[in-house]
């Protein structure tokens, strides 16, 4: 099982990296033991 600690430090780095790319993090998953991130292109 991840902590919700391991979820919100892996969505910080996430986001920040999408953000540089011009997109939008809209959800996350857990799947397989792999986080599914959601995105938009940001208008």
């Amino acid at each position: 099982m991840i902590s919700s600690e391991m979820v919100a430090n892996e969505f910080v780095m996430a986001r920040e990296k999408f953000k540089e790319q011009g997109l939008e993090v809209t959800d996350i998953r857990y799947i397989n033991e792999e986080f599914i991130f959601l995105v938009e292109k940001k208008s």
